[in-house]
Formats: structure tokens, C-alpha cells, sequence
């Protein structure tokens, strides 16, 4: 689809479903960022248990620690990017990251992969409705 020329009139109800398309994407995204984090404090606490247990820890350690670093690295990226790039309007950037982060969060917290995942793909479609629709300084 071609850009949409400057002399067009375009529908307030193209405006407004951005808006609606890019506060989704970071409400989605920060909702993921919650539940990733607490999906690591889950994995942290039960190899703790595991270790009060008195259980072989290696195995449980081998399994748990890198989901827990996979989760809080994740969740802090994608947070600190959020607020940068939201700010900027970078929400095509954005709207990859999300995705390739829920890709990698998959594997540990899935739920919150499936929120990374779906905020992506609104920043995407809403950067892709700006670019078409030019509307960037509409949006303020």
C-alpha cells in the first residue's frame, strides 16, 4: 500500500486506533514485563526450596538460574528500551524488539512471551498505520 499524499484528508478514526493501537502495545508490554519478573522470583523461590529441601542442587540449579537470567534480562531490556523508544517514536524498533523478546521469553515464561508477543505486533501494526497514513505529528 502507498503512502497516503499530504493533500488526502485522513479519518480521525485512523488517529484515534493508532492511539488506541499504541497505548495497547504499551500497556500489553508492561503487563508482560510484570509477569516475567514474577515468573523469575517463582523459578528463584522453588530453587531455594530445593536447596532448604536439602535436595542435589546442581541439576535444579542447571535448570532454574538460566530461566531466571533469561526472565530478568528480558523484562529490564525491554523496560528500559520501552521508556526510551516510546518517547522517541521508534515504534516499528520497538515493536521488533517486543517480538524478539517474547521469541526468547517463550521458553521460560510463556505466558508472558504471548504478551511480548502481542504488544510487538500492535506497536507494529500502529507504526505501520503511521508511516502509511504520515499522521506522526497528529499523534501528540
Amino acid at each position: 500500500m502507498s503512502p497516503v499524499s499530504a493533500q488526502q484528508k485522513i479519518p480521525v478514526s485512523v488517529i484515534q486506533t493508532a492511539r488506541y493501537f499504541l497505548k495497547a502495545g504499551e500497556v500489553v508490554t508492561r503487563v508482560a514485563v510484570l509477569f516475567s519478573i514474577v515468573f523469575a522470583i517463582y523459578q528463584a523461590l522453588r530453587l531455594a526450596h530445593s536447596v532448604l529441601r536439602g535436595s542435589p542442587i546442581w541439576q535444579d540449579a542447571a535448570e532454574i538460574l538460566p530461566m531466571v537470567t533469561l526472565n530478568l534480562i528480558s523484562a529490564g531490556t525491554i523496560s528500559i528500551v520501552l521508556d526510551k523508544w516510546y518517547r522517541e517514536s521508534r515504534f516499528k524498533s520497538l515493536g521488533l524488539l517486543d517480538l524478539l523478546v517474547g521469541a526468547i521469553t517463550l521458553i521460560s515464561a510463556p505466558l508472558a512471551g504471548v504478551l511480548f508477543i502481542a504488544g510487538g505486533l500492535l506497536f507494529y501494526v500502529a507504526a505501520e498505520a503511521i508511516a502509511i497514513f504520515r499522521i506522526e505529528e497528529k499523534l501528540g
